[in-house]
């Protein structure tokens, strides 16, 4: 299964990542210092963030409509990723991926991966959308 983060204000402006890199990255940049707001549901883009965060699994709705990400959060999301890239950039002697932080089992994410999603959140609010 994957999702689709669509820009709010470009909706050309799309990522596609599956729910595992997802996830993993998430988790990431909450290691980083990213505290994350949650998410808003599309009937209340005015209202409070839904607790229900930035798991689709976790919408109980049965929304496919998918969830918001404000710009607020997008923005430090995107810090979060960068200082997790700047900690682990590459250099002559290291490998081109980030180490995976609590499951030694789990491939490392790569360093184009998060370059793309912190550009992507630079942009400002977006859309979490299911893909079948």
């Amino acid at each position: 299964m994957s999702l689709r983060l669509k820009n709010q204000q470009d909706p050309k402006k799309t990522l596609g990542l599956n729910k595992e890199t997802w996830a993993r990255m998430l988790e990431m940049a909450e290691e980083y210092g990213w505290n994350p707001l949650g998410t808003v549901q599309p009937d209340r883009v005015a209202g409070e963030p839904d607790p229900a965060g930035y798991d689709p699994s976790s919408w109980s709705d049965g929304s496919s409509a998918g969830r918001l990400v404000l710009f607020e959060d997008a923005l430090n999301l995107a810090d979060a990723l960068e200082r997790a890239f700047l900690e682990h950039e590459p250099g002559p002697v290291q490998q081109d991926s980030l180490p995976p932080r609590t499951s030694p089992t789990a491939q490392p994410l790569g360093i184009g991966v998060i370059i793309a999603a912190l550009e992507f959140c630079r942009d400002g609010a977006f859309w979490i959308e299911n893909q079948a």
